[in-house]
């Protein structure tokens, strides 16, 4: 399997979650396009940072550190998209504003990540593979999320090694 659509993670992963009541709502999407496809349920999430390979104390103690330095901020949905990537087989952008693309940096800067990546801030709602047509129908009827703002006031720390079933949040943090 390419490695663009292997269904294992790695390591640790930042997620900012949004709140009550966007939080139930993409939940309940998520939750329904799982049943409907047959794919991995998980929790709404916008993947601050991943790829962290560092000990779960010294993750911890960074995650901390990084939370102390952060507000909570708004981030707003921007349209859907597809790609044929397991991880972001159906997604919805995020409007890449100050506060998140902020908030990315000090992560990378915490975390001492040096990869130059572009951060393309996403909040998936199926892992998987789907035909596009399939995507395109499943896209069709999702538009109504574009424009929606999320509330973020918690970043997690979940370990994320294994199967989406198998991963776990280790720590949740409030924004201050």
């Amino acid at each position: 399997m390419p490695a663009d659509t292997n269904p294992i993670g790695k390591g640790y992963a930042l997620w900012l979650t949004p709140e009550e009541p966007m939080f139930s709502l993409l939940a309940g999407e998520i939750s329904r396009l799982s049943q409907e496809y047959s794919t991995p349920r998980f929790d709404p999430h916008v993947t601050l940072l991943s790829g962290i390979t560092t000990p779960e104390e010294e993750a911890l103690a960074k995650s901390a550190s990084l939370t102390g330095r952060l507000k909570p901020f708004r981030i707003e949905l921007g349209e859907i998209g597809y790609l044929d990537e397991y991880f972001r087989c159906l997604f919805v952008s995020v409007v890449p504003t100050s506060p998140i693309l902020k908030a990315h940096q000090a992560a990378r800067e915490a975390f001492e990540i040096r990869d130059k990546s572009p951060y393309s801030p996403h909040l998936s709602l199926v892992y998987g593979e789907l035909r596009i047509e399939t995507k395109k129908g499943i896209a069709a009827g999702l538009g109504y999320l574009a424009g929606q703002a999320l509330e973020i006031r918690r970043l997690s720390l979940y370990l994320v090694s294994g199967a989406p079933h198998e991963w776990k949040c280790v720590e949740r943090f409030d924004l201050r």
